[in-house]
């Protein structure tokens, strides 16, 4: 039940295969080397072969790699990038057990890696176009850790 429009995540299984899809700056170099994989997701602009990925009406692509040693091998057997959600309806809160989430989009989804209990929390979003970068949404990475992080790519 999301809208349409509203662009999703890009999920990918390492540094080197985003920057295929994405610009990358010093910004995310620092950030994505200190807290990939994990819960970061940087905002960047699109490579020519990145604007694949989303609308021509947006600027930017949203980026992770997510820390789950089974994601990561499907993205890197597949080759390229998935296209990913939180795993709730829109606008409501994330679900975080596998159980919930089959019972929830039963018959609503193609399929669902049930990998049990997740922590629960959103990942933390940074706009790592610009310097210093700047947070969009705190999440599982306190915005202190960002910051830090973020001080070495000057």
């Amino acid at each position: 039940e999301r809208p349409n429009l509203k662009p999703l995540p890009i999920l990918i299984h390492s540094i080197a295969a985003a920057k295929r899809w994405v610009e990358w700056t010093k910004a995310a170099e620092a950030l994505a080397g200190r807290f990939w994989p994990g819960a970061l997701t940087l905002v960047l602009k699109p490579t020519a072969e990145g604007r694949l990925l989303t609308f021509a009406e947006y600027q930017t692509v949203a980026i992770r790699v997510p820390n789950h040693p089974a994601l990561l091998a499907l993205f890197e057997a597949s080759g390229v990038p998935w296209v990913s959600t939180s795993a709730n309806k829109s606008g409501s809160p994330s679900i975080n057990d596998g159980a919930e989430v089959v019972k929830q989009f039963d018959g609503l989804v193609d399929w669902i890696i049930d990998a049990g209990r997740t922590p629960g929390v959103e990942s933390s979003l940074v706009d790592a176009t610009q310097s210093p970068p700047r947070l969009l949404r705190e999440g599982a990475i306190k915005a202190a850790d960002l910051a830090a992080a973020a001080a070495t790519a000057v």
